[in-house]
């Protein structure tokens, strides 16, 4: 055990480890159980699940004003295998060799001299700036600003599976589309990661909701607070008619059309999963596009929500960091509900 929190010291001769969020890479700095080199999930290059290996890099070195965190948990997201496949080949943050993963739990192993506010040994869990991933590994590197001390009632699997899914639904109902008591929402992807917090931080808000899912997945979308779920391999979304106030939708393509005709005029369709290229809302809906900036005062509101009881982790799946390139799979597919969730120890 440390008797105070270590502080960082540099050497010269870096090596790069591979990973994107452009951290100063050094010798592998000796943590206290010994390690020095640690374990990710790597995209070599632009393809499907086998493009995914497994190995062992030096560990991060933090700056001076970073935290080293030992993640336990990361959640999968629909980025990851759209990453893996492709999607955001021409980003200049993207470079291969690649460690995906935006949203984690895990505990602080050491601290930058400048670093206030946290010290090792503490649980955390948070979500990688924009532009930058990286929690598909054992060890993380982060901004003190965009970490936040886990809810103390829920494991790591099941922090880091509400982290980033719980901020998405919050930036978009409450401060994009701005949902108020009383209103109609139908949240269009009900049973994945963000929707499950979604409908959860809807019906707090006082509002009626009405949710997509598979028919498979209706009980569970009723149990998070749904008042009616629509199957949308066999009923068409379009025949509830105009009801809705707000459409937060998750699910983009195609559908995107019909989900404008269920709004009232003047109502507010906000997405995360882009629409066709060609498509073109009518006059009567407002389009709105969620800015889901990371910050640690949301993180503690989530953490707090979670402690009171308010919300509920998702349904969660979890496979080992082994089984990425199946757990990517899984997603893309959906052949679970909830959120899928690799663990690290």
């Amino acid at each position: 055990m440390w008797g105070s929190p270590p502080r960082i010291f540099f050497v010269e001769g870096g090596q790069d480890s591979g990973l994107s969020h452009g951290a100063p890479m050094a010798l592998c700095w000796k943590a206290r159980n010994g390690r020095n080199c640690m374990k990710a999930a790597r995209i070599n290059r632009f393809g499907g699940p086998e493009v995914i290996t497994i190995d062992e890099i030096p560990d991060p070195v933090p700056a001076p004003d970073q935290v080293l965190i030992d993640v336990h948990a990361s959640a999968v997201n629909p980025a990851d295998w759209k990453g893996r496949e492709g999607f955001y080949k021409d980003a200049a943050w993207y470079v291969l060799p690649h460690i995906p993963g935006r949203d984690f739990s895990g505990v602080i192993r050491a601290v930058g001299a400048a670093v206030e506010g946290f010290d090792v040994g503490e649980e955390v869990f948070g979500v990688t700036d924009q532009g930058q991933e990286g929690a598909y590994a054992t060890t993380l590197v982060m901004n003190p600003t965009i970490i936040a001390n886990k809810p103390r009632n829920l494991s790591h699997a099941e922090s880091a599976a509400i982290c980033l899914g719980t901020l998405t639904a919050m930036v978009s109902l409450e401060g994009t589309a701005k949902l108020k008591k009383g209103e109609t929402v139908l949240i269009h992807g009900g049973a994945g990661g963000v929707g499950a917090m979604a409908v959860q931080l809807a019906r707090r808000i006082g509002a009626h909701v009405i949710a997509t899912a598979r028919a498979s997945n209706a009980d569970y979308v009723r149990s998070l607070g749904a008042e009616r779920v629509i199957d949308y391999q066999s009923e068409d979304i379009a025949t509830i008619g105009p009801v809705c106030d707000v459409v937060f939708d998750m699910v983009g393509g195609q559908d995107q059309r019909k989900l404008c005709s269920v709004l009232k005029p003047g109502g507010r369709l906000a997405w995360i999963s882009r629409g066709p290229k060609d498509f073109k809302a009518p006059d009567h809906v407002t389009v709105l596009r969620p800015d889901v900036k990371r910050g640690r005062q949301h993180l503690d509101r989530i953490a707090a929500l979670a402690e009171a009881g308010e919300i509920k982790p998702p349904a969660i799946t979890t496979l080992p960091l082994e089984k990425a390139a199946e757990a990517q799979e899984m997603l893309k597919h959906r052949k679970v509900p909830g959120k899928i969730v690799l663990t690290m120890l």
